[in-house]
């Protein structure tokens, strides 16, 4: 499989954001925006126009070099005061947004061809188009879930990661309902856990331990109970409650020898905003909606058994082009069957992406880290130990990625994909644990790298500021947020950070 392919590979399975679910419980999040845009929109251009307008030589041609890494059909015009003719007026967003909020869809879409029309160049910006398709694609999940149709609300939700967010999380419990009708109690019950597993508001948490006890084991319920102990060391009163209340007893099942409980133990901090006086009457625990995943037991992930590879020759399993063209061409179940106990480490190699394709990460990593050790060559071996990295990502395991990325001579589009994840995964559970500056410094440096950030992310550095006491920065930026889209979160970050 061609590096080229690769790249084009991962970065579908990355793009946006957010996060999904597939009938083997995994639901992956925080996937960058599923619009891609081939040209910089007039937003896109502000910050180049700023420092061309303030003659700052150095600044603007750090921003053109930004532009041109982030949208490489694009090339500048040579005067760029051309750019602020063709910027110099614009529609205003703001009407379309609240429509899109609304749920007026075919509104939002005429206003989008009235504001083309009116201003000729001008295109909506991608999370404009983003949050469209999101409001599209509840209105058909809405349709799925009440017509008990589970293949197609599990397409919808694993083709939008917007649909699978925490401030969406009644999908998330209607899912596990028509789980549950249709006979699919483990994957309702990974449904529930992925909600307590990922979710900021110990309300929801809660009340999806009240839902999961329809379904559940004792047993499984009280590991779930478990779950959010560790996540939320400071609830600690109101899940004693729901736990007599759900388990006629207050179960506390030992966890010493958990990694999760104990660097998440009595050390964590939960997320609670300090609010001002004059905002008082803002909720204590103000935090936004994250992407609900399926939390792996850190306890469980163990090191790869590649041990039954190390011996394969490098070459000579005469199913490799096979095997090849079914990956290139996208067809990973025919490639995993074509594959299966690969002969040789090329044949190897290419099911590796393909089971990496599938969700099936732990069998990835295997297969990379047998290919790391003895591949044809140079380039392979990198883009194996590549493969690893990212696999280690899937797993949760982002400090076993971080190790790898500083010994690998990545190219630079692979250690910038890596790097974005790890700093995207680091930023989020500095958050989780309180460590708020560290959380900062994370998406910083992502935004850094990638030149932006994702919103649901940069809702969350908002909120660390505030956590920080930073409220002036904080405000800035919810204001921004909100001004870009009003949503509960942002509105209530305005509120308290005022």
């Amino acid at each position: 499989m061609s590096a080229a392919l690769i790249r084009h590979r991962i970065r579908s399975r990355l793009a946006n954001t957010v996060a999904a679910i597939a009938t083997s419980l995994i639901m992956l999040a925080m996937t960058p925006p599923a619009i891609a845009q081939d040209m910089p929109s007039n937003d896109d251009l502000r910050a180049l126009l700023f420092y061309f307008d303030a003659s700052d030589t150095d600044s603007t041609n750090a921003e053109l070099r930004r532009l041109q890494s982030q949208f490489p059909q694009w090339v500048p015009p040579a005067d760029l005061s051309a750019l602020r003719r063709s910027t110099a007026s614009s529609p205003d967003l703001d009407p379309i947004y609240r429509r899109i909020s609304s749920g007026d869809v075919t509104g939002a879409r005429a206003a989008i061809a009235t504001a083309q029309g009116s201003f000729p160049g001008w295109s909506p910006p991608a999370d404009m188009l983003s949050l469209l398709r999101a409001s599209e694609d509840q209105s058909a999940l809405d349709a799925a879930l009440a017509q008990g149709n589970l293949g197609a609300a599990l397409d919808l939700v694993r083709g939008n990661a917007e649909l699978l967010r925490c401030n969406r999380v009644n999908n998330a419990w209607r899912l596990a309902e028509l789980q549950i009708s249709t006979n699919n109690k483990t994957a309702a019950l990974g449904t529930y856990g992925a909600v307590i597993g990922t979710c900021s508001s110990i309300r929801d948490v809660v009340a999806t331990l009240d839902k999961a006890r329809a379904t559940a084991t004792d047993s499984e319920l009280s590991a779930l109970v478990e779950t959010a102990r560790r996540r939320f060391p400071g609830e600690q009163a109101a899940l004693d409650a729901t736990a007599n209340r759900l388990l006629g007893s207050d179960l506390r099942p030992t966890v010493a020898n958990d990694p999760v409980a104990t660097t998440q133990g009595s050390t964590a901090k939960p997320p609670v905003v300090v609010s001002a006086p004059r905002a008082a009457a803002v909720a204590s625990r103000v935090t936004p909606p994250a992407a609900i995943i399926i939390a792996r037991p850190m306890a469980t992930v163990a090191a790869p058994t590649s041990a039954r590879y190390a011996s394969l020759p490098r070459s000579g399993d005469g199913r490799l082009q096979a095997t090849r063209s079914a990956g290139k061409s996208g067809n990973f179940t025919t490639c995993t069957a074509t594959s299966t106990r690969p002969r040789s480490l090329d044949v190897a190699y290419e099911r590796a992406w393909c089971v990496y394709n599938l969700d099936r990460p732990m069998e990835a990593l295997a297969l990379f880290t047998a290919v790391a050790s003895g591949g044809p060559d140079a380039t392979v071996v990198r883009d194996a130990r590549f493969g690893m990295a990212l696999a280690y990502t899937k797993l949760g395991m982002t400090e076993n990625a971080a190790k790898l990325a500083a010994s690998t001579p990545f190219s630079p589009d692979q250690r910038r994909d890596v790097e974005a994840i790890i700093l995207d995964q680091r930023g989020v559970r500095a958050y989780q644990r309180g460590d708020f500056k560290r959380a900062i410094a994370f998406f910083d440096g992502l935004e850094a790298l990638q030149g932006t950030l994702r919103r649901d992310l940069s809702i969350l550095r908002a909120y660390s500021y505030l956590n920080t006491g930073r409220r002036a920065e904080a405000h800035v930026l919810f204001t921004e947020l909100n001004r870009e889209l009003a949503t509960e979160e942002t509105r209530r970050g305005v509120a308290a950070s005022q």
